[in-house]
């Protein structure tokens, strides 16, 4: 049988375990509330913008200036364009030159008045390759599309005429 003694120091104990447990708690709750999440980033950032994706249309590639200060844009990977008499400044090269975006952050925040930003946007329109989006009920068990489209009974398809441009597409 245990002495009044051990009984005491065992109470004594569990008394200070329990103190310190709770200290404990209470330090971790008073960090975790100090504590706040990375901010997520915007992507594309206003650098990535300035430098690499205003320059060109998604899949292009920036070949410089021209002697006006506009930016070379080359479709080297033969993206699809609507309509390559109208859409190039150079067919033979498939060149399109863009007016520089001297201040990305001014043209986010006011596209309409950004002129360089309007351009991009009415090249954007006007010759982007159209995208094709397929309604997927339409898919038979085997997951082949059931429209026929030589007949004409292509109804579900809906046809896209702007280009992928990132960053910008989604300021037009």
């Amino acid at each position: 049988m245990a002495s009044v003694i051990d009984i005491i120091v065992w109470i004594f104990a569990a008394v200070g375990l329990l103190t310190l447990t709770g200290i404990a708690l209470y330090y971790i709750a008073k960090e975790i509330k100090k504590y706040k999440p990375p901010e997520q980033p915007i992507w594309p950032d206003e650098s990535y913008m300035e430098k690499i994706g205003a320059l060109c249309p998604t899949g292009w590639v920036y070949r410089g200036e021209n002697s006006n200060g506009e930016n070379i844009c080359q479709n080297y990977y033969n993206v699809p364009i609507a309509d390559p008499g109208n859409c190039y400044d150079d067919a033979t090269q498939k060149l399109t030159y863009f007016d520089k975006i001297k201040d990305w952050q001014k043209c986010q925040d006011d596209p309409g008045r950004c002129r360089p930003l309007r351009r991009r946007c009415s090249w954007i329109e006007r010759c982007g390759p159209p995208s094709e989006t397929r309604d997927p009920t339409k898919c038979n068990a085997q997951g082949s599309w059931s429209g026929n489209p030589s007949t004409g009974e292509d109804g579900d398809v809906i046809t896209n005429p702007y280009a992928s441009w990132i960053g910008v597409t989604n300021k037009c």
